[in-house]
């Protein structure tokens, strides 16, 4: 039986995943399946346990990567975009390339739907792309709609597995017509059928649960792209049975994508010659853009002469042929004259490297030094500390800073914290509020270096939350991943609040397990903390060092 990967059930979420990755990766860039992870959990894209974002990675990260759900979850979403042809794989199995099959997906302007379904079509088993289990031969989609036609249009779930997905060479005529034989009479009689889908599942063995997972790709490929429709059939079968019945659209691609072709398999290039590969290639993958309904009008080549050629070889203009479903990235490139990518994407989520570095950093204090003399008299914000040092003690000037901040929303609070870090000499920028490339609520920036914060004013959460850490950490890879600022990735990211956490420990205990997990800092401060610094810092006429701040992991102490 054919094991379709098993990432979801909605065929708009899987494209819109793809178009998310190649919108956000180089395309000069090879990538990894972290780099998926980093990109579509981060965004909201793929969820585990019901969570999304960073709490889908913190919930589903292992370093035990057959364990990491995230992390195979993107490994089913990359082997279904290879066997679409959209990213393929060199030396490497786990690290990936555009293609330009996947450039004109992407790239596309009109109705993506018919070069979808032209992928879909397109996929066959073996290949060069993607290493499959068994000697089988099959073009699983093509299978299936021509065994929907043949069966008054309709098909259920089990059939497919009992019949078109475990098809062992759907190139033989008297196989393909046995099976739909056999389909035809076990709908006459309920109890034999499922006497043969429980022999078959046995025989392979694997459990009827596993088998009808695999199905989940291929119905939602025949709802999603309106090929077939969901019904309750009582006409074809011994009693009435959940199926799915072919669109006038599911019976117009059977006749104008598969019918009538010759189905060209990688058995039957042996026979033919490297020029006619690369003619047959330029051919099909041109023919599929037309299809689709690109313009192909200015291809800086005769396309109709190809054509010619093309009917000569196969004694047909209409071959069913993928090369980027079909032929190795080598061939490719070569014949697509087609440049490969020159360097691997940075990623910045890579659990199982961080997993072994040895945690020998303080949690529970971290102290600033103060020792840099600067003029803190134009600040506007020290000047007011200098005002009611003039009448309060360092401790008193805190204290009615503090008590004023105290009914302070985001939108007050939010300045305060940049003003206080600007008085002591670090350059702190707010970002507008709704600005969605940049999620971190305020940052600290060096020439050559930043530190996101997140920071949460006392009327959203009067003692600093572990959720807010895990946002310090979210803020931290956006950072590195968008590049909105320079940013190294040993630099702490930060989280200020109005009182330091009630649970110390569980927020300690997270960012240990953030530093081992994801190779991160995390600093935590409270707002008497802060003013502390700023109080002193303006007293003193001194400031802090970037590098410093920058420096720090754990619950800041002074």
């Amino acid at each position: 039986m054919h094991r379709f990967p098993n990432p979801g059930s909605n065929l708009k979420n899987i494209i819109n995943c793809f178009l998310y990755i190649y919108e956000h990766i180089d395309r000069n860039e090879t990538f990894g399946l972290h780099d998926m992870q980093e990109l579509l959990v981060l965004n909201g894209l793929i969820s585990s346990s019901g969570n999304v974002g960073i709490e889908a990675l913190l919930g589903g990260s292992n370093k035990d990567l057959s364990r990491d759900k995230t992390y195979n979850q993107c490994k089913m979403y990359a082997e279904i975009y290879r066997a679409l042809g959209l990213i393929q794989s060199g030396e490497k199995a786990l690290l990936y390339n555009f293609t330009l099959l996947g450039d004109h997906l992407a790239n596309a302007t009109l109705n993506r739907d018919p070069l979808i379904a032209i992928c879909f079509i397109g996929m066959v088993f073996p290949n060069e792309v993607l290493a499959s289990k068994g000697n089988y031969q099959l073009r699983p989609f093509a299978a299936i709609l021509k065994t929907m036609k043949r069966l008054n249009g309709v098909l259920s779930r089990d059939e497919m597995i009992l019949g078109p997905m475990s098809l062992n060479n759907d190139t033989n005529e008297k196989e393909f017509n046995e099976m739909c034989q056999n389909l035809s009479n076990l709908r006459l009689n309920h109890v034999a059928f499922e006497e043969s889908l429980s022999k078959m599942t046995s025989e392979r063995k694997i459990s009827l649960v596993t088998a009808k997972n695999y199905t989940r790709l291929p119905i939602a490929v025949l709802r999603d792209l309106n090929w077939a429709i969901p019904i309750k059939d009582k006409t074809n079968y011994s009693k009435n049975q959940n199926s799915f019945k072919l669109t006038n659209q599911g019976y117009e691609t059977i006749i104008n994508a598969i019918e009538g072709f010759v189905d060209i398999r990688m058995n039957d290039l042996k026979s033919i010659d490297k020029n006619a590969i690369h003619k047959l290639s330029k051919y099909s993958f041109y023919k599929t853009l037309e299809y689709s309904g690109f313009d192909t009008t200015n291809l800086g080549f005769n396309f109709s002469e190809l054509a010619d050629e093309i009917n000569v070889l196969f004694d047909s203009k209409e071959v069913l042929f993928s090369p980027f479903q079909q032929l190795n990235r080598e061939l490719l490139f070569s014949i697509f004259q087609d440049y490969k990518p020159t360097r691997k994407r940075k990623s910045v989520y890579i659990p199982e490297k961080s997993n072994n570095q040895r945690d020998e950093g303080q949690l529970q204090k971290s102290i600033i030094p103060v020792d840099i003399r600067i003029d803190n008299k134009t600040n506007e914000f020290s000047k007011k500390i200098q005002s009611l040092l003039k009448t309060n003690s360092q401790q008193e000037t805190a204290l009615l800073i503090k008590q004023e901040a105290i009914k302070y929303t985001k939108e007050n609070f939010y300045p305060l914290i940049g003003d206080i870090f600007n008085s002591i000499g670090i350059r702190c920028v707010i970002p507008p509020h709704g600005q969605n490339s940049k999620r971190w609520d305020a940052i600290l920036l060096s020439d050559t270096d930043s530190i996101p914060i997140e920071i949460k004013s006392p009327t959203e959460e009067l003692h600093i939350s572990v959720k807010a850490v895990r946002q310090a950490l979210e803020n931290k890879i956006i950072l590195q991943s968008r590049k909105a600022e320079p940013n190294q990735w040993n630099t702490s990211t930060y989280v200020v609040g109005f009182e330091l956490p009630n649970l110390r420990a569980e927020v300690s205990e997270l960012i240990h397990d953030i530093k081992n997990i994801y190779n991160v800092n995390v600093t935590v401060m409270g707002i008497d903390e802060l003013l502390t610094l700023a109080i002193q810092c303006s007293a003193e006429n001194t400031s802090i060092l970037f590098d410093d701040l920058g420096s720090k992991r754990g619950i800041i102490s002074v």
